[in-house]
């Protein structure tokens, strides 16, 4: 239908929902239009992989090195209608959780634990950060511990972003549900959430309003939706809030920096934080005036796409990398942000916590 073809371009950057005058939510709109779609000609095998991710990712990380070569093969990538020449994120040798298993228990690792107040913070690991970039996770541990609070990392749970995108909202709800009921008592005690991955947290801050929130009494879990909502942060917005004086400042000696927002970031609630907190540091930093970086999630990938997604990327962000002086570093705190950038202009791209933990080192 005119519809489907309009909707199929929509990258779900949701930043209709604060450019238009009419603050209309496409992305949610195209979610919903596609869970139609799904349920009369059945969900797509792709689909059906890519929107429960987490559920996979758990089965494929103990066993990484034959699931990364699974990966690589260009029948995987014909068979989930993948473009061939896109690679796709690799497993960790060891994930986030193996390191934390690691960790002291009085550090956070006994989860059922609600007291501390303000003097503790729980860290919502996502997906990616749990079983691809566990170097990530890691890094926002140090910097908080840095700031003598109790980290708290509940066990492994999927936000439902990767279903909502993936047209399948309906399914995402009791991931919703249970990410709330989770979170919520936390929430109510006054410890604050601190998230890595921009879309998990609009999910947290944003999507699950509308998703769950609005469908449910106050006695139901509306009240908990909003609390789980106002608790949840940015982890650099977050920091931009605390006292830093354990962080060395070096203006002078320190690589210029090169940022690029993510979407739901820039539409939801801003870059403010992550420049604040960075300038806190003495870092030299340049915001890049760009678009989308075209990857979107699972977009990019997707073979009917890759196209379209090296085309909106090289609308201003590819470019802006590109030119950069060599010993500028490039953050983004997207993961597909930071894979778009890897794979076509070919610079190394961290996570900004990864940057402010190495301040931490430098004291």
């Amino acid at each position: 239908s005119d519809v489907q073809a309009a909707l199929d371009l929509c990258v779900s950057c949701k930043a209709c929902e604060s450019e238009c005058a009419s603050g209309v939510d496409m992305a949610k709109m195209k979610s919903d239009f596609l869970q139609q779609v799904y349920d009369k000609q059945g969900v797509p095998l792709r689909a059906r992989v890519f929107g429960r991710i987490a559920a996979l990712s758990a089965l494929a990380a103990p066993v990484a090195p034959l699931a990364n070569w699974a990966l690589g093969l260009s029948v995987t990538k014909r068979v989930l209608g993948v473009a061939t020449d896109r690679p796709l994120p690799g497993f960790a040798s060891q994930t986030f959780d193996a390191w934390w298993r690691k960790q002291p228990a009085s550090d956070g690792r006994q989860t059922t634990s609600r007291d501390g107040g303000q003097a503790s913070v729980l860290l919502f690991v996502d997906t990616f950060t749990r079983y691809n970039h566990p170097q990530v996770g890691i890094a926002a541990v140090r910097v908080l511990r840095a700031l003598g609070k109790r980290v708290i990392v509940p066990p492994a749970l999927c936000c439902g972003r990767p279903l909502i995108s993936q047209g399948q909202p309906r399914a995402a709800q009791s991931y919703a549900r249970r990410v709330v009921g989770a979170l919520a008592p936390f929430a109510r005690s006054g410890i604050p959430i601190v998230g890595l991955e921009p879309s998990c947290i609009s999910a947290l801050k944003d999507d699950y309003i509308d998703l769950i929130g609005a469908k449910a009494s106050a006695d139901d879990g509306a009240d908990s939706v909003r609390t789980v909502a106002r608790a949840t942060h940015a982890i650099e917005d977050w920091l931009a809030e605390q006292d830093l004086g354990a962080f060395a400042s070096g203006a002078q000696t320190r690589a210029p920096l090169l940022l690029h927002g993510h979407c739901h970031q820039k539409a939801l609630w801003g870059t403010g934080g992550t420049k604040r907190v960075l300038d806190k540091l003495g870092y030299a930093l340049t915001e890049i005036d760009s678009t989308c970086c075209g990857m979107a999630g699972a977009f990019g990938y997707e073979v009917e796409h890759a196209e379209t997604s090296r085309k909106i990327g090289e609308l201003a962000l590819l470019p802006a990398v590109r030119n950069a002086p060599a010993e500028a570093r490039v953050l983004a705190g997207g993961t597909s942000c930071r894979e778009q950038i890897t794979q076509l202009a070919g610079r190394q791209v961290r996570h900004p916590i990864e940057v402010i933990a190495e301040a931490l080192d430098a004291a």
